[in-house]
Parts: structure tokens; C-alpha cells; sequence
């Protein structure tokens, strides 16, 4: 269990007053996660009130994003909070974030401006001084990061330049961008993700998105890819673990050159990281297991398998990692 108060002074949650869904399905989630603490839910602006000023070309969610960041943030500095940590109803927390946290959070350093939980890294991040720690060159996404008291007033000035908006698709998290490659402030990040995006209908670009977790795509080679026959029933918790890739551009794996076969498992694991699945492939019962297993040396494992176990990497010890250290065997879960 652990008590997201005793390391954020506030806790807020950025919801629309129409998404009750997400509010309540992330209630249940942090319940299964074992995360408590004091929730603040902060209504979202959706942009319309106040509106776009003249030349923003971003949208009109993309408005209200920031502004409903704004709002929390310089309502922390009112408070004098000593951090807040601010959340968007459909963040998603990895099954170990409860013993993971605090280890990330004692290995940063002191003076912190910005923390991350989650995000996407447009640029290679830097190693920070502890291996559960990297610092940022440009993180994308605001899903999940934390805010220091030193932090909130350069943070909030840097958010209020709104003429560094004028420009075509700016986000709020692009604008977060540009900062963290000027070192505005100190930033950094877990080595490992600890919060994604859940699968839901996004209110910004809307369109139906699938969870998302944007890990470094290097550990897509430490993915074992699980092989099941077409038509095979899959418990609902394997079904979920595992990620197909688009079957409709499988090459013939039997004929097709090595190098082509290598691309696409290659893609496929890539998808499948950035969803925290493991990727997997439908084929035959009979087919020869010799063509595929010197192309993949992070193993071909066919079902029944323990797919939702092996899925909840890296803290299961699947491939090395910092945050691996961190569990024992009998630690784990299957959650």
C-alpha cells in the first residue's frame, strides 16, 4: 500500500465534469494498484470559457488542456504546496508502482523542479547519478508528472507565454519540450515508466486510443514473442497481455526472406512495448519453430502460457533492468 500524500502534497486529478467513466474507473484503479491518498478532482476546462485567443491553431481541447493544468499548478502556489502531483483522469499505473515510487522517488535528486511518472521521450534522455533515474532532453505527454514548490513559479510563467503557442498543433507538453532541452529546470524521470495512458476515447484528438506507455523502444528485443494457433480461446487476462500486431501485413514466414520475417516481429514487439503487452503471433500447429527462434533470441514461448506474469516486466526479472532489483521472485504478480 502506498499513501500518494506522503510523497505529493496534493494529488490532483485534471477530469470533464462528462467523463464520470473515467473518474470512476480510475477510483478502481488506484484501488487495485493499492495507491491511496487524498484525491483533488479539478474540473477541466474543455476551451470554450474563456476561448482561443486570436492565432491559436492547436484546437479548442488543446486550449483547455493547458489551461486546466494552469489551474492547478498556480492553485498549488497559492497554497504553498511543497509538490503537487497532477494527473489526467485516464493515466494508468504499472502493477508494481507501489514499490516502485518510493525507490524512484529517494533516488532523485534534492532541488527537483519537475518529476515525471510517464511520458514519452522525443529525445534520448540523459543517465541521471542513480540507475532508476534518467533526466529528460524532451519529454512529451502530461499525463503524470509532479511539480516542486521551487518549481511552480518558472514552471507556470514558462506555461503562460502564450504567444509561443501561435503556432500550428502546440501543445502543452510540446511547450514542456522546449524547456526541459533549455534545462529551465531540473527534471527527471524513472528509467522505467510507471504511469501510462489507459485505452479510452481521447477528448483532445478524438478518436479511440488503445493504453499506451511509450517505453524506450531499445527493450523491444528483450520481449519474448508467445505463439498461439488461429481459433485458440485465450483467457481473457492472455488475451489482454498480448499484442498481435497488424496480422493483415504478416508476411509468409515460412518463404519470405529473413530479414523481412526479423521487420516485422521487430515492429510487432515495438507495438507491443509501447501497449505493455508481449508480442504474439498466430500460426499453425505444425509450423517448424526452427525458422523463427535464431531470429529472435529473447524467445519464441508457445501457449498456454503465464502471459499476464511475464507481461508485467521489467520488475519480473524477464530481461535485466534497474527496476528489476527492486521485487523478489515471490513478489510478483499477476495482476
Amino acid at each position: 500500500m502506498l499513501c500518494l500524500s506522503d510523497h505529493f502534497t496534493t494529488t490532483a486529478v485534471i477530469s470533464l465534469p462528462a467523463r464520470e467513466d473515467r473518474r470512476r474507473q480510475l477510483q478502481a484503479h488506484l484501488h487495485a494498484r493499492h495507491l491511496t491518498g487524498t484525491i483533488t478532482w479539478v474540473e477541466a476546462s474543455n476551451g470554450a470559457n474563456p476561448p482561443p485567443p486570436p492565432g491559436w491553431q492547436a484546437g479548442q481541447g488543446a486550449w483547455g488542456c493547458l489551461q486546466s493544468h494552469l489551474t492547478v499548478l498556480r492553485q498549488a502556489l497559492a497554497d504553498g504546496a511543497e509538490s503537487v502531483l497532477v494527473l489526467e483522469d485516464d493515466v494508468f499505473f504499472h502493477t508494481h508502482t507501489a514499490t516502485a515510487l518510493p525507490a524512484f522517488l529517494r533516488a532523485v535528486p534534492p532541488g527537483w523542479g519537475q518529476i515525471y511518472l510517464g511520458g514519452q521521450h522525443l529525445r534520448p534522455a540523459r543517465p541521471g547519478s542513480h540507475p532508476l533515474v534518467v533526466i529528460p532532453a524532451n519529454l512529451n505527454r502530461a499525463h503524470a508528472y509532479a511539480v516542486s514548490r521551487t518549481g511552480l513559479p518558472a514552471v507556470i510563467q514558462w506555461l503562460e507565454r502564450t504567444e509561443d503557442f501561435l503556432r500550428p498543433n502546440w501543445h502543452l507538453d510540446h511547450q514542456f519540450g522546449v524547456a526541459h532541452e533549455a534545462s529551465l529546470w531540473p527534471v527527471y524521470a524513472p528509467s522505467w515508466w510507471l504511469a501510462g495512458q489507459e485505452s479510452s476515447a481521447s477528448d483532445i484528438c478524438n478518436a479511440p486510443l488503445r493504453r499506451r506507455w511509450w517505453h524506450p523502444r531499445r527493450w523491444a528485443l528483450r520481449l519474448p514473442i508467445v505463439l498461439t494457433t488461429p481459433g485458440e480461446e485465450l483467457p481473457p487476462a492472455t488475451a489482454e497481455a498480448l499484442y498481435f500486431g497488424k496480422e493483415d501485413t504478416v508476411p509468409d514466414l515460412l518463404t519470405c526472406p529473413a530479414s523481412t520475417a526479423l521487420s516485422w516481429l521487430h515492429d510487432c514487439a515495438q507495438q507491443a512495448l509501447d501497449h505493455g503487452c508481449l508480442p504474439a503471433l498466430r500460426l499453425p500447429p505444425d509450423f517448424p519453430l526452427a525458422r523463427l527462434r535464431p531470429l529472435w533470441p529473447a524467445g519464441i514461448i508457445p501457449t498456454p502460457c503465464t502471459a499476464p506474469a511475464l507481461a508485467a516486466y521489467p520488475f519480473n526479472g524477464l530481461f535485466p533492468h534497474p527496476f528489476a532489483t527492486l521485487l523478489s521472485p515471490t513478489q510478483t504478480t499477476t495482476t
